[in-house]
């Protein structure tokens, strides 16, 4: 599985610093950089409980004193996905997704502390479930991934990286060569994205090739 516990050096702006994921996180709440995000972890007995048993996961949160109010149609900003890998669904691994309304430094600590026993990445987005089953799986990524799990438009990430739009359209298609060059600055400007997998998964795509 490429989940691990890991500490990361990132370039960031001109300056490098070693920071865990979640003080990365927290920094880019905090400069409202994001609107959402995913953390993947371990989740509590009491969680795997009450999940499966189709508890009320509301009254969860409540117990603890974590905001998650209930939207139109029953949604909350607040989701929790157990992830399926060969058709079978886990238990010892879940994800939590945080929406904009409830995006905070004290609720995220809450939801770490009440919910996992371990955290295992962060991710700078909302992780949808077929990529979480997909990273789950040990499936590979590919550029095309990527980028559709970048927010930005393909001009906005252009603009950011300095790179043109047709060459990133070039690198999805297997035109063009993914530059190690390219894939630093998509790094340096989107951080917490599942590039640790992605990289491995090019790794094994070029060994078969």
């Amino acid at each position: 599985m490429f989940y691990k516990k890991i500490q990361l050096d990132y370039i960031i702006k001109g300056g490098i610093k070693v920071l865990l994921k979640k003080d990365f996180l927290f920094k880019m709440i905090e400069n409202k950089e994001i609107n959402s995000c995913t953390i993947v972890g371990k989740p509590t007995k009491e969680l795997q409980e009450v999940y499966f048993s189709n508890g009320d996961l509301m009254e969860l949160f409540q117990k603890y004193n974590i905001e998650n109010p209930l939207q139109e149609f029953d949604h909350t900003p607040i989701s929790i996905y157990f992830p399926k890998t060969n058709r079978k669904q886990c238990s010892e691994i879940c994800s939590i997704t945080i929406g904009n309304e409830v995006l905070n430094e004290k609720n995220i600590n809450k939801i770490i502390k009440n919910f996992l026993i371990e955290s295992f990445d962060y991710y700078q987005i909302s992780l949808p479930p077929y990529y979480i089953d997909k990273i789950v799986s040990n499936e590979l990524l590919t550029f095309g991934d990527m980028l559709i799990l970048i927010k930005d438009t393909r001009a906005e990430i252009s603009m950011k990286i300095g790179k043109s739009p047709q060459l990133l359209c070039d690198m999805k298609n297997g035109r063009a060569k993914i530059g190690i060059e390219t894939l630093a600055l998509l790094k340096q400007e989107y951080p917490l994205l599942p590039w640790d997998e992605f990289i491995e998964s090019f790794i094994i795509r070029n060994d078969r090739e």
